[in-house]
């Protein structure tokens, strides 16, 4: 756990490891050159279990979380974040996971926001989250278990190239050395606030995440013209011009050919399908809040014919049949 300038929270986060069901673990902790009273805090603990490592000097997040890559002595490392609560069974769930499955390199858990009800809709499976890796990072970074040994034997760190989007580098890298998984379940609720990097960095992070995503779609074989090229872009970033039908046209039509781009990939094809097509429904489904009748346009290029997910099918009906709302027609 990489600490800056946490003191506000950072006890619940701390108590929330040390309260965990399963109980065989090491707990690093960097304090990254706070200049708060972090380090009073952490010191409070006497907990044999914690490695306190203080620096004095900050070095920002990516050399904090590959310190701690490089200390880790157990055959798994899981993440946590300083203002985040796990809950307690997390460590025990994933644990018996990794156990039971061992070509599983990579595995988060389902989040909710703190004090909130709703939680993530992750992907759960290796094939879906091999798809959704082309669109952004899949995993609840605070989340994840990683296995020591991949790591150590392959020498993967954080990449520091990519501040900012160094969790969607490190997943993607991963991919290539075994298994993904999310488990189903919501293990840790996280705490939402204006200065999370992906606020502050957003701009750093859109550069970082492009560069990683081409790297990914290289690596699995995919020839883009320039064309589709600008298309997955507008996808994955979700930079739309809601008022241009001709722009979802064009993705709807990519969308249905990305199966059989990625048909010599070993994603299977139901998965990549169903991403495809929840992709597409995001993005429809973004318009239709955004005042514009999307159903036609949803349903001409719905991929592989999976408009047959029947809640789908009437939530769109649904949207476009409401009375106190005025559509533009596509």
């Amino acid at each position: 756990m990489p600490v800056y300038n946490g003191a506000h929270h950072l006890s619940e986060a701390i108590e929330s490891i040390l309260s965990q069901s399963f109980t065989q673990f090491e707990f690093i902790i960097i304090n990254d050159g706070s200049t708060d009273h972090s380090a009073s805090i952490i010191n409070m603990f006497t907990d044999a279990r914690i490695r306190f490592i203080d620096s004095e000097k900050n070095e920002g997040l990516v050399s904090s979380l590959n310190k701690g890559l490089k200390l880790a002595t157990g055959a798994y490392i899981a993440r946590m974040d300083q203002d985040d609560k796990a809950l307690p069974l997390r460590l025990q769930r994933q644990y018996e996971y990794m156990q039971s499955h061992r070509d599983c390199v990579l595995l988060g858990t389902q989040v909710q926001v703190m004090y909130g009800t709703k939680k993530s809709k992750l992907y759960c499976t290796d094939g879906e989250l091999r798809t959704s890796l082309l669109f952004g990072t899949s995993f609840a970074h605070p989340t994840v278990m990683m296995k020591a040994s991949v790591l150590k034997d392959q020498n993967i760190v954080y990449d520091e190239r990519f501040k900012h989007a160094e969790d969607y580098g490190m997943w993607t890298t991963l991919a290539a050395y075994g298994k993904l998984a999310n488990l189903p379940d919501v293990f840790l609720e996280y705490r939402k606030h204006e200065q999370q990097y992906t606020k502050v960095f957003s701009e750093q992070m859109l550069h970082a995440t492009r560069f990683i995503r081409n790297n990914y779609i290289n690596s699995l074989g995919i020839a883009f013209n320039e064309n589709d090229n600008d298309t997955f872009n507008t996808i994955a970033e979700k930079q739309l011009n809601m008022t241009d039908v001709s722009v979802f046209e064009r993705i709807g039509s990519f969308l249905n050919q990305l199966p059989k781009l990625l048909q010599s990939s070993i994603i299977p094809q139901k998965a990549i399908q169903k991403v495809a097509y929840t992709q597409w429904k995001q993005l429809c489904g973004e318009r239709q809040k955004n005042g514009y009748n999307s159903y036609m346009v949803f349903a001409r290029h719905s991929v592989y014919g999976l408009l047959k997910d029947t809640k789908t099918h009437l939530w769109f009906w649904k949207a476009i049949l409401h009375p106190k709302r005025k559509m533009q027609q596509a």
